[in-house]
């Protein structure tokens, strides 16, 4: 008997020793993440697990959370911080007895920001007293290892949500960069993994949370297909159609008027995000953003599932597959890339409206669709920069090869989906170009299947071919004709007007904005602060007045191909070295690009629409149709001294 008590008591002294020693050695550390046997994440807390089950929910009148990915909109420039202080900003008269701001924030490569810390207004208020956010060690829960890009980081956030707090109103916000049906949420820490479509239709309705409003702060977000997704979870959507500025919602008046009104209808708060976003002075272009009601997504659905049943007849005859293409052709386009000649989306309503003029035997299923969607988008906004966007936006046939290939899976339907493969096959099947001949002043462009441009096109030689400077769309003058305007060789490049430098950049004009200015796109490097990239430029021609205005989108390519539009939008500056490039036409009828030239901006460096510099240009009629086959006119010489 003592002999066992004396073996016990040995035994007890060498347990102590070894968790001293292991302790002491790091090997058993607070905050590790643990994995589950099945291999599913089971996202691990370094403070104290869960609600206790003796402390009471929060009873509130409404929760505002914000799932809010930095990614390297923090690690760069700290946007995400900066939306953080303008939420304390506007929750100044907040009372926190009733209205309670909830983020989860992390998913950047930035100090506090590795992982993912949950935080209320006070703890975020405390933490940013000097200015920076993450660094203060002041929050609700910190996860180390979570991955915000990945169902198991959001379904951790819901279900502390759900477990501490109950109100009468709760709005849910995912910050980040935007990438349309593909997803959203990109964790900087974990190869940018995103949030995809189907995880987080199934995390939200795993959760059994029902939420009043489900917004998006960012860029191309406000798409049938997603809306498609969550409308199982939510009332309303708030989203964009286009890309969004790195300023974002204007936080200091949503949190402001949630603060003064924390019992108002989800129906006014959206519109006071959308009115403080478009009427903010200080705000960039391109602006868009909707408001949908979900409860009208199954309507718009049946309505799209009839109108394509309809196109995919349409598709097997010339005729209607030349109307489909014009139509598809003319709709207005967001996440556009002009080197890869792609988009990623097109306005739903602004196609309906073109298959009805293109093609009157579905006059009747295009009306109803229209009728659908203007129930479906309570309210929509855009600055004026973008005609033709009208709410919510679809997926659109004109798309690179990795985006159709993922398509499948978020698909809104089987007849979209068999529609789209039918405009597809027969696009594919399509291998001649335009023919085009001329009879005095008058061209006469045809092509089998359907012309999706023909434009006015200015270049320069080169032994490669026509390398183009500039592209503006010709108007037909009845029939198959077009007349070609004269050019004297006035168009916008960038010059510094104290060297005499300059670089000729090619611009393609995509319409007008509501006050009669031109917009043209264009592709441009950005080199800055030793940084480069790539960049999606939208110029702003004022003819008038002879002004050009400049902002670049910054966009990657990730490691599986897909573009990344970011949610920067960029003004040249003093120091900035901008490459401009072209695409380059060869006899063979393949298209490259090239580099135009390379300028380092200053106080004396500018867009400028002037005469070009010395040297011979050309100017001839272009004609594309849907599958890209082009040809081109004999062209005029202009000689500039």
């Amino acid at each position: 008997m003592g002999w066992k008590f004396q073996k016990a008591g040995f035994t007890v002294i060498i347990f102590i020793i070894i968790l001293f020693l292991l302790l002491s050695s790091g090997c058993l550390k607070e905050g590790t993440d643990f994995k589950k046997p099945g291999g599913g994440a089971e996202i691990e807390s370094r403070d104290s697990a869960g609600p206790e089950a003796d402390i009471q929910k929060h009873q509130l009148s409404t929760v505002v959370a914000i799932y809010m990915v930095g990614s390297d909109l923090e690690s760069s420039n700290k946007y995400a911080s900066k939306d953080i202080l303008e939420i304390i900003d506007g929750a100044s008269t907040l009372n926190v007895e009733d209205t309670e701001i909830l983020i989860a924030y992390g998913g950047a490569s930035a100090e506090g920001w590795e992982g993912m810390t949950i935080a209320e207004l006070e703890d975020l208020r405390k933490d940013g007293e000097d200015g920076t956010i993450g660094n203060g060690g002041i929050h609700r829960k910190t996860y180390p290892h979570a991955n915000m890009g990945d169902a198991a980081g959001l379904e951790t956030f819901l279900s502390y949500i759900r477990e501490n707090y109950e109100s009468e109103s709760t709005l849910l916000i995912f910050w980040d960069h935007g990438d349309a049906y593909r997803g959203v949420c990109f964790d900087e820490n974990h190869g940018y993994d995103r949030l995809e479509l189907p995880e987080l239709s199934d995390t939200l309705k795993a959760s059994g949370m029902h939420f009043d409003l489900i917004g998006f702060d960012a860029c191309l977000m406000s798409t049938l297909e997603l809306a498609s997704a969550v409308k199982p979870s939510a009332d309303y959507m708030l989203a964009s159609e286009s890309i969004e500025p790195t300023h974002g919602w204007d936080y200091v008046a949503f949190i402001g008027y949630v603060s003064e009104n924390p019992r108002a209808p989800t129906e006014e708060i959206g519109r006071v995000i959308i009115d403080s976003y478009l009427e903010n002075s200080s705000h960039v272009p391109p602006r868009t953003l909707s408001l949908l009601d979900l409860s009208k997504t199954d309507e718009v659905l049946q309505n799209i599932d009839r109108l394509a049943d309809d196109m995919g007849t349409s598709v097997s005859n010339p005729e209607g597959y030349c109307g489909l293409g014009a139509s598809l052709t003319k709709a207005r386009k967001f996440g556009v890339e002009p080197k890869k000649g792609s988009e990623i989306s097109m306005d739903l309503k602004s196609f309906a409206l073109r298959i009805g003029e293109e093609m009157p035997e579905l006059a009747g299923r295009s009306e109803a669709l229209i009728k659908s969607l203007e129930d479906f988008v309570i309210y929509s906004r855009q600055d004026g920069t973008m005609p033709g966007a009208y709410g919510v936006s679809v997926y659109s046939p004109q798309t690179q090869d990795n985006y159709s290939k993922y398509y499948g899976r978020v698909s809104i339907s089987e007849a979209w989906s068999e529609f789209l493969d039918g405009y597809s096959v027969r696009t594919c099947a399509d291998f001649t170009e335009p023919g085009i001949s001329k009879s005095g002043d008058s061209f006469s462009v045809k092509d089998d299947s359907g012309l999706a441009s023909v434009d006015q096109v200015y270049f320069i030689a080169s032994p490669e071919g026509p390398v183009l400077i500039g592209r503006m769309p010709l108007t037909c003058s009845g029939g198959t004709n077009y007349s070609l305007p004269a050019w004297g060789g006035e168009w916008i490049f960038i010059e510094n007007s104290k060297t005499g430098k300059s670089s000729l950049i090619y611009a393609a004009c995509g319409g007008e904005s509501e006050n009669g200015n031109r917009i043209l796109t264009t592709e441009l490097g950005l080199q800055r602060d030793g940084k480069f990239r790539s960049c999606l430029a939208q110029l702003y021609l004022d003819t008038l007045n002879r002004t050009v205005r400049v902002y670049m989108n910054p966009y990657e390519v990730l490691n599986n191909g897909n573009i990344l539009f970011s949610k920067e939008v960029l003004d040249p500056e003093p120091g900035d070295i901008i490459t401009t490039y072209a695409p380059v036409y060869g006899e063979a009828g393949i298209k490259d690009w090239t580099t135009l030239g390379r300028l380092k901006m200053d106080e004396n460096t500018a867009f400028v629409y002037e005469f070009l510099p010395e040297g011979t240009y050309y100017t001839a009629l272009y004609a594309e149709d849907y599958r890209l086959n082009f040809n081109m006119s004999e062209p005029a010489e202009i000689i500039l001294e």
